[in-house]
This record gives structure tokens, C-alpha cells and sequence, in this order.
């Protein structure tokens, strides 16, 4: 959320997270802030900054939001609420909560509070998403305290800092203790294949940064070019047949037609946008353009003056992919990723294979304001200015995407890395390839620093 090369003014489909409100209100106010809260005071200066961020985040929506009755929140009422909280609470890091909390009610995926920049960096050492109705370990990164407990790639999750974790809670939890109240620790109840649950505090790896932020910094240097490298596309060419392309983010200005050019050498196609948050609008039109030989209606957005009809055009038959296509999806598979993986099966362009996607489809912009007279700060927020309905009428928000095919791995293929989605995807296409030889082609890409 996001946290995925944001610009003012760019329209996007991204989850500013890893990341999503109304079960969990209770962490967006003073209880649950996370270990790196400051626990000082807060000086008049401050609070003046938090009061006129209120202001800010209010004017927004009041601005922005695609719906003008806010779901029926009574927006005014709500921000004096929140102005009357930050008036009585006692540090800043709670005022972060409260802003969070101002937007509960809306229980909008893409509306949501940003926190100005901590002066550390948080890597937990593991990833879990869910397959299915169960929640799972899926990653574990080698040299971290997680590896050390023992936890495993297939662990079931059973809570997450004492919350037990559901389908729809997921991206909230992750936003509150990810982004919103970031923490050296994690408590985790886990069961494990062998039948064990265990209750553990995972350490994470800690990283002091400058107080300043400096964008040419290394420490920024670091930590974008570890982004550039995670969120490139990879390609795998099994043979002259297939080619697998795995796409993990809708990156502003990927150059998508280099890999359409690529894919056009091939019959075959398998695009993989599982654990893919959705990105920059411009870029999933452009890969909608790159594999329909033909115009269509993508849909509608429905925007603050009214629906306006979302309409691709194709690049023509001498440029456009026209070979089989497979896209893989999963539960962390959204927005952006969503509508494309959506719009080919609503138009028959493609076989869906894997898990329902996220649901969290909406199309948002990201604001970025400095608050206060006298100890200013930075902040921001995503903010949907268009729900997409598409060309069945329909929304995806809080449904997701049913894939034509649904396969599901278990737990044992988490923990040997066997990938029998990407097994199925080949099958459907005629070619030969095992899970276990499928688990090899595209491994995890963790930071080195």
C-alpha cells in the first residue's frame, strides 16, 4: 500500500502494504503501537502538527473520496472525535493510531492512513499468506531468528500478536504491525505438520536509519535497489514452447512490450502474478493492450461526478501476444493483478489457475501533506478516488477473482517448495512438469542487507 513508487497525482491499484479496518479498530487507537512507539511526551508543537494532520486527512476525503456519502460516516463528526482524541493523548505515536482510526469506518482496501517515515527499517525473516481458509507460513529467510525457532515454510498460522488471522483480517494486521506501529518482535502461535503448536516471539533484523531522510542516501540507495531488484519481472523459457513469466508488481514505466516481444517467440504463455499487490494503472492497461488483438471494455470506474467507461484498445494483431494463455493467481494476488487476471477470464483470453484473489480492488491516489507550525512532520494517505466495476457490472472488492481452476498447495508442498500451481498451469498447456521441478524455476528473492 503503497509503498509501491507512489506519485502524487498517479492513479494506482496498490495495496500500501503489505497491506488493510473494522475488527481491528481497536488497534488504531492508544493500545497496541509497537515496540519502537515514542514514549515521550508530546510537546506542543507536536500535537499542533497531529491536530492539523486530522485536518488534512478530513479535507482529503472531503475532496477526494469516490463516495460522496463516505459509506454513511458522518465525516465532520468523526474528525472532531478524532481531533477531541488527539487532544488527550499522550505521545505521537498514538496520534498515528487515532488517524488510522478516523478511517475505520469506510473499511476501504485503499483508503487508509500513511505514518511519517520511522527512523529504522524492520525485516521479519519470514512471509505467510493464505491458502485456501488456512494461513501458512510460505517463506522463511535463511540466517534469521525464525529460521533459528525452527519455523518452517508450512507452519499453519494460528494468530498474530494474540489475533487470530483470518482471510479478511490479514492485510489489516499486517498494515497495523507492518506499517502503522512497526515492532522488533512478533508473537506467533503456530502448529506445525508434526502436530506441535507453539507459541513463539520471533525476532526481527533491526535497522537504525538517519533521522533525516536523505533519497540519495546509502541507506536509501540500499534499500530501492533491493526494491528494483525484488520487483522485476523474471522470465523462465522451458522451451521453444513456453515461456513462464513471473510479474510481481505493476511498476510506473515497466517496459511490458520488451517482454510481450520475448513472449511472442513462444506459443505458450504462463503469466504468474501470484503474490502480486496491484500497481500503476497505466501498466495493466498497457499488458491488457499486449495481449488482446482486438478492442474491449474493460469496465467502468465509478468515480465522485459518476461512472466513466474504462476502454482498451489493442496494440493490433502484429504486436499483441496471440498464443495459450495461463495466469496464476493467489491471495495476495490484488488490485491491478486482479482486474487483469479477471478481465481475461471474463472475455475467455486465458485460464485462471490457482487460489481466489484478495478482493482488495479499488483505485486510489496517495497524498502527501506537512503538518504543523512547529515540530512539522510528513505524512500521507491513500485515498480511492474510483471503485472499478468491470464488464460483467460487477466489483471485485471484498470478492476477489475464482480462478477457472482451483489448486491448492498443501502444507508438505510449502515446506519441500514444491509448486504444484505452476505444475497445473504447465498441464494445461500440454507441457510436462512436475512440482518439484516447477519449485525450482522461480525461488524467493530476499534482501541481502
Amino acid at each position: 500500500m503503497s509503498f509501491l513508487e507512489s506519485k502524487r497525482g498517479k492513479r494506482m491499484f496498490a495495496l500500501a502494504l503489505a497491506v488493510s479496518q473494522s475488527v481491528l479498530a481497536y488497534l488504531f487507537v492508544p493500545h497496541a503501537i509497537g515496540v519502537f512507539a515514542d514514549k515521550k511526551k508530546m510537546d506542543f508543537g507536536q500535537r499542533n502538527a497531529a491536530e492539523e494532520s486530522v485536518k488534512r486527512i478530513e479535507h482529503i476525503l472531503k475532496d477526494r473520496y469516490y463516495d460522496a456519502s463516505f459509506h454513511g460516516m458522518d465525516l465532520k463528526a468523526r474528525a472532531a472525535e478524532a481531533i477531541d482524541r488527539v487532544d488527550r493523548a499522550e505521545t505521537l505515536s498514538e496520534t498515528y493510531g487515532i488517524m488510522a482510526w478516523m478511517l475505520e469506518p469506510l473499511n476501504d482496501s485503499h483508503t487508509f492512513f500513511l505514518p511519517p517515515r520511522r527512523p529504522y527499517d524492520v525485516q521479519n525473516g519470514w512471509e505467510l499468506g493464505f491458502v485456501g481458509e488456512k494461513c501458512y507460513i510460505t517463506a522463511v529467510q535463511p540466517g534469521s531468528d525464525a529460521a533459528a525457532q525452527g519455523i518452517k515454510p508450512g507452519d499453519e498460522v494460528i494468530s498474530l500478536e494474540d489475533y487470530a488471522v483470518t482471510r479478511e483480517n490479514l492485510w489489516k494486521l499486517q498494515y497495523a504491525f507492518g506499517v502503522l506501529a512497526p515492532r522488533a518482535g512478533m508473537h506467533l502461535v503456530l502448529h506445525s505438520r508434526d502436530g506441535k503448536t507453539r507459541t513463539l516471539l520471533v525476532n526481527a533484523k533491526v535497522e537504525k536509519l538517519a533521522r533525516a531522510w536523505d533519497p540519495e542516501g546509502p541507506e536509501e540507495y540500499s534499500r530501492w535497489t533491493w526494491y528494483g531488484r525484488a520487483s522485476e519481472s523474471r522470465i523462465v523459457e522451458t522451451s521453444d514452447d513456453l515461456m513462464i513469466w513471473k510479474l510481481p508488481v505493476f511498476r510506473f514505466g515497466d517496459d511490458i512490450d520488451k517482454y510481450i516481444r520475448q513472449a511472442r517467440t513462444h506459443q505458450k504463455l504462463i503469466l504468474d502474478v501470484r503474490h502480486n499487490p496491484g500497481g500503476a494503472e497505466s501498466t495493466v492497461s498497457r499488458l491488457l493492450a499486449d495481449v488482446f488483438d482486438k478492442d474491449i471494455t474493460v469496465g467502468e470506474r465509478v468515480e465522485r461526478g459518476g461512472a466513466k467507461p474504462w476502454d482498451m484498445k489493442s496494440r493490433g494483431p502484429k504486436d499483441v501476444y496471440s498464443g495459450k494463455l495461463v495466469v496464476l493467481i493467489d491471495s495476495e494476488s490484488a488490485s491491478a493483478a486482479e482486474i487483469f487476471a479477471r478481465v481475461v477470464q471474463i472475455e475467455k483470453r486465458a485460464v485462471v489457475v490457482g487460489d481466489r484473489s484478495s478482493g482488495k480492488v479499488m483505485e486510489a491516489r496517495h497524498e502527501f501533506f506537512s503538518a504543523g507550525n512547529y515540530s512539522p512532520f510528513t505524512a500521507g494517505m491513500s485515498v480511492t478516488v474510483a471503485d472499478v466495476h468491470l464488464a460483467d457490472g460487477k466489483s471485485l472488492e471484498n470478492v476477489g477473482v475464482v480462478p477457472d481452476v482451483t489448486v491448492l498447495p498443501t502444507a508438505e508442498d510449502l515446506s519441500t517448495g514444491n509448486d504444484p500451481v505452476l505444475a497445473r498451469a504447465a498441464a494445461e498447456l500440454g507441457v510436462s512438469l512436475t512440482s518439484e521441478q516447477a519449485g525450482k524455476l522461480l525461488p524467493m528473492v530476499w534482501r541481502e542487507n
